[in-house]
């Protein structure tokens, strides 16, 4: 599967080093998307055959365009664009927009499934097993159709790597985060 990851150049140095990078809970921004990080380990466990068991790499189906993407990130910090090739197997696709749904603690639903839900969400989070269930349609690419107006009629998909191996990197671009003005 061709894709594009952005790492930093650290990372980049660990990938040359050691042939081979693994995503990590450090990585972890934010200590509240700690449970839908670990469900989606979970989820690497139960459909990928060959599961490592760490973390993943996140990467994109499409090339990420630095003149917008480059503004993440720490000011003047120097990252790197990937693009890799990896095989199937090891690889999970999810749609982009669905999972912030999951990584909100949100369930995934159309329009009129949240109207029934909007009295169980008087919280900020709705941890409820109900809304794990939907989390699975995070994997189904023909979902947002369900609801084009809420969703969109696109469907942007991200993958999660089991490992990064060096000689799947096919070409490497370095850029520099803009300096605070």
């Amino acid at each position: 599967m061709r894709l594009w990851t952005i790492q930093s150049v650290a990372r980049l140095a660990h990938l040359d080093r050691d042939r081979v990078i693994y995503g990590s809970p450090e990585h972890v921004s934010e200590p509240e998307w700690m449970v839908p990080y670990s469900w989606m380990v979970e989820q690497m466990r139960k459909r990928l055959p060959d599961f490592s068991g760490n973390h993943p790499i996140w990467a994109y189906t499409h090339k990420p365009d630095l003149r917008t993407h480059r503004h993440y990130g720490d000011p003047g910090e120097f990252q790197v664009r990937m693009e890799i090739e990896v095989p199937d197997g090891r690889c999970l696709v999810s749609d982009f927009e669905l999972w912030h749904f999951v990584l909100n603690g949100q369930p995934i639903g159309t329009r009129t499934e949240w109207d029934e839900w909007e009295v169980l969400l008087k919280s900020k989070r709705f941890d409820t097993p109900k809304a794990f269930e939907t989390w699975e349609r995070v994997f189904d690419k023909d979902f947002h159709l369900s609801d084009s107006d809420w969703f969109g009629s696109e469907s942007v998909q991200q993958v999660c790597i089991d490992g990064l191996k060096a000689v799947e990197v096919i070409h490497v671009d370095v850029y520099q985060t803009p300096m605070k003005a």
